[in-house]
């Protein structure tokens, strides 16, 4: 009566024997494709990382022009004499640790 048919990830889907060689009604029909007398699902492509060579060179250039920036101020703000402050890493203890604040304290 029913029949497993694999797919390409190695999942099984149950066709009625009379439906085997045609469509199934189990599955979005945009996905099957017909191979032999069987259908076998198809696997979505995802989008392609390709990029031009004009955008990948625009990137890189306001990477570069960003650090500059940033290194300009550094130095401004070092002969002015304003330090700044990173943020404190997060140490990631979580709030069930036993005597937490006291080994926030001694960190």
């Amino acid at each position: 009566m029913f029949e497993r048919v694999s797919s390409i990830d190695g999942t099984f889907y149950l066709c009625c024997s009379m439906y085997v060689g045609r469509r199934c009604a189990l599955a979005p029909k945009s996905l099957w494709t017909s191979r032999g007398h069987r259908n076998i699902m198809v696997k979505k492509k995802g989008k392609s990382k390709r990029i031009t060579l004009k955008d990948k060179y625009k990137i890189q250039r306001r990477v570069v022009e960003t650090h500059r920036k940033n290194r300009k101020q550094a130095k401004r703000d070092a002969k002015a004499g304003i330090v700044r402050h990173d943020k404190k890493k997060d140490p990631g203890i979580p709030n069930s640790w036993p005597f937490k604040q006291e080994l926030l304290q001694s960190i």
